[in-house]
């Protein structure tokens, strides 16, 4: 049970853009479907309280319409439409292994597909020349470490990986994956537009 969190605590974060009330009936609509995302639980109180599975929260929130595209566009950083989804979360895997782009556009393409994410994404090559992704997502980071180690798991084979809050040159152990608080999304696209080598010229693939 340890994916389910309770209404409060999404509302209480702002992760799901619902008011109670409105939330409330989308999970009463999935539950009589026998829809298990849903469940009813004891809080920390001992009070009975709706419950949403973390790696399925879309099916609750309206912020993501059904049905929706996922195709991919290449934008500029100062684009009208950056301005229309609120990023709130980064990204950055590097396995350090002989993996193509491909591999790693994958990745990028089941979190938007799978959890129906809008995200942007850049693949790059590090100093020793092995591919590695950076990406901005509109999940909550909460949510997103979740999702994200399930998708790891379930359809490439890792196990256990140690997802790093800290950014990697401060810690003493190497880890793939590190996940970040976006504060600023503007000067984070910025910083990505900009490449490995600092000279510019990179554009983001963004999915929506």
């Amino acid at each position: 049970m340890n994916n389910y969190k309770s209404i409060t605590n999404y509302l209480k974060n702002g992760i799901i853009n619902l008011s109670r009330k409105q939330l409330k009936r989308n999970i009463k609509k999935i539950y009589k479907e026998g829809n298990d995302a849903v469940l009813l639980l004891k809080n920390k109180r001992g009070v009975l309280e709706w419950h949403v599975d973390c790696t399925r929260i879309h099916l609750v929130d309206r912020s993501r319409k059904a049905k929706k595209s996922n195709k991919e566009h290449c934008l500029e950083i100062n684009g009208a439409e950056n301005y229309d989804i609120k990023y709130k979360t980064s990204i950055s895997i590097n396995f350090k292994e002989n993996y193509d782009s491909k591999y790693y556009s994958t990745i990028a393409n089941l979190l938007s597909q799978k959890y129906r994410h809008s995200l942007y994404y850049v693949i790059e090559k590090d100093e020793k020349g092995y591919n590695h992704i950076h990406i901005g997502c509109a999940g909550a980071i909460e949510v997103i470490k979740i999702q994200l180690r399930e998708l790891l798991h379930d359809y490439l084979g890792y196990d256990e990986l140690n997802f790093n809050t800290e950014r990697l040159f401060d810690n003493a152990s190497y880890s793939p994956v590190l996940i970040e608080k976006i504060f600023r999304d503007s000067a984070y696209q910025q910083y990505l537009k900009k490449g490995n080598d600092g000279l510019g010229g990179v554009r983001l693939v963004y999915l929506d």
